[in-house]
């Protein structure tokens, strides 16, 4: 079913494609057209500059300037029917650009003031012939909730149900999310509990379906006892809000990270913490200094938590996947005294923490990436862990990442791409499961498929072409992108950033050809400009099919 958002009386697609006008015609908008209403409705009352719509509408290479925004808001208040004089949605302030006077939009939708909605229904797409069971397990569900809740108690089905800050007041109180995806050749599903405005998750567990009579394996439980331990959780919920705060051990996406207590205590900064390193990518290397700072202090008081071990770990990890360039460039190289730290504490951590899924992924990868002859190890506690985890988004694309490099590309891409379709749109997990996607088609020399995926993540993030391009174009054809970034690199900078992309991940691929192929376009690219001298010794030794290959390419 179509969702709507109303705005001043205006019924507006979702995807601000079309509008329904009060006549029953429909109006439809270009591209351009639906970028500048979703930034200026989204944006209600706030002054938007003709660079900031400019900047919203453009397309890569295009030739847009201020006069086409002005044409462009005029199209806008046509087919609105919006008078310059008296605005209903887009009044100008001259000389500054264009404020949305019509009200953030809100959204209509089944599930709009429900007490609980059975939705967003996620991963639909991965089941291919077995969706419509899917979505026959739902309806039942639904009906079995429906049926059980108390008379006055109102339950909704909303496949799609969008996001809790797009319904403003009318938001549902309670939502059963479930995530179907495949795995072993047996359909799964996730069921998180949440409380829908907060994005709390009261509880979750996961299934997975006989087939093909479709029964329930995992959990054993018919439609109508999970509508009863749906209802159950949500009453405990009800009656422990003394609990609210403490932070939960589960949640749905890769993102979520567990709610600090707001007790200014060690507890606080611990929580606190584990979401700082979840975002690590978002700090400058002082900002991880400091966390680095405050970790010592937590591991003093607490010597023996496993859970801090692992995150030190993870931490020690996290500084050569976001600032090793900048420590080789600098002379600094403390690969093998972390590399000790990062193995005993995982070690010591191990036994503590197997029964927490997304702990042991963790240690896994950690442990993978150590590359000390704990491979199999790895192997078998990742794929172990990712059985038994509810976080599959998350899980998906860490297994998917140790498949690749372990060799299994077709399981890998299968596992990766499930999961950049469960992740929420445009969210750090779904980036993350993105750049996976890439890195494995890379290694693969798929460049048909990397160049749909490259386009796909660019249009989310259009600055990362600068970073990502000189790592995915074809080595073969290189972008015109990717040799212009190349040509800002200064020597230093090309070959601490070839030692770096070496160490995090081209050395983890097990098949010498899927080594190379991760590596080749920057050893190429880096290699035409300055000569072999900009390759490190360790990473022309590892690679020695591209140290004797030329590197020159047509022009």
């Amino acid at each position: 079913m179509s969702k709507f958002l109303d705005v001043n009386g205006l019924k507006i697609a979702q995807d601000f494609t079309f509008a329904e006008v009060p006549d029953g015609g429909v109006v439809n908008f270009t591209r351009a057209e639906a970028r500048a209403i979703s930034l200026l409705s989204q944006n209600s009352g706030r002054l938007i500059s003709r660079t900031q719509i400019l900047d919203s509408v453009s397309e890569p290479g295009s030739d847009t300037n201020d006069r086409n925004v002005d044409f462009l808001i005029n199209r806008l208040r046509r087919k609105l029917s919006d008078n310059i004089k008296d605005p209903r949605f887009i009044a100008t302030r001259y000389g500054e650009g264009y404020v949305w006077v019509a009200g953030k939009p809100t959204i209509q939708s089944a599930s709009a003031h429900s007490n609980l909605v059975i939705g967003p229904l996620r991963g639909l797409e991965n089941l291919g012939s077995r969706r419509s069971f899917a979505e026959s397990f739902s309806r039942k569900l639904f009906d079995a909730t429906k049926a059980a809740v108390k008379p006055g108690q109102s339950v909704s089905l909303d496949p799609q149900c969008p996001e809790p800050e797009e319904f403003g007041e009318t938001a549902p109180e309670v939502s059963v999310a479930l995530t179907f995806f495949v795995e072993s050749h047996h359909v799964n599903c996730v069921i998180a509990v949440t409380n829908f405005r907060s994005r709390r998750i009261l509880a979750a567990r996961r299934c997975d379906f006989a087939e093909p009579a479709g029964e329930l394996g995992g959990s054993g439980l018919s439609p109508q006892e999970l509508a009863r331990w749906v209802l159950d959780e949500v009453w405990r919920a009800r009656v422990s809000q003394v609990d609210a705060d403490e932070p939960l051990p589960v949640a749905l996406q890769a993102a979520t990270t567990r709610r600090p207590m707001d007790t200014g205590s060690p507890a606080d900064d611990y929580n606190r913490l584990r979401a700082t390193e979840r975002l690590v990518n978002k700090q400058s290397y002082e900002g991880w200094l400091d966390s680095e700072r405050h970790l010592c202090s937590l591991r003093d008081r607490e010597p023996t938590n496993p859970d801090l071990k692992l995150m030190y770990a993870t931490h020690l990890h996290s500084k050569y996947v976001l600032f090793g360039v900048r420590l080789f460039q600098n002379g600094i190289d403390d690969r093998e005294r972390d590399e000790e730290i990062i193995e005993t504490l995982v070690l010591e951590a191990l036994p503590h923490i197997q029964s927490d899924p997304q702990l042991a992924i963790t240690a896994a990868k950690l442990l993978f990436f150590l590359d000390r002859g704990y491979n199999d190890l790895a192997t078998n506690l990742a794929e172990e862990a990712h059985r038994a985890s509810i976080l599959v988004a998350s899980s998906m694309s860490i297994v998917a990442q140790m498949r690749a490099f372990n060799g299994q590309t077709r399981e890998a891409l299968e596992s990766v791409e499930q999961a950049v379709r469960l992740c929420r749109h445009n969210s750090d997990a779904h980036l993350f499961a993105c750049v996976i996607k890439m890195q494995i088609l890379m290694a693969a020399g798929d460049f048909e498929r990397l160049g749909k995926a490259k386009r796909e993540f660019y249009a989310l993030h259009p600055a990362s072409i600068f970073f990502f391009e000189p790592l995915f174009s074809n080595p073969c054809k290189p972008s015109l992108r990717a040799k212009s970034v190349c040509l800002m690199i200064p020597k230093k900078k090309a070959q601490a950033f070839l030692k770096n992309f070496y160490y995090v991940s081209a050395r983890l691929f097990k098949i010498e050809e899927h080594r190379e192929n991760s590596i080749r376009t920057p050893y190429t690219l880096f290699t035409k400009r300055f000569g072999p001298s900009v390759v490190p010794a360790e990473v022309a030794a590892a690679v020695p099919r591209l140290a004797a290959a030329d590197p020159f390419w047509p022009e």
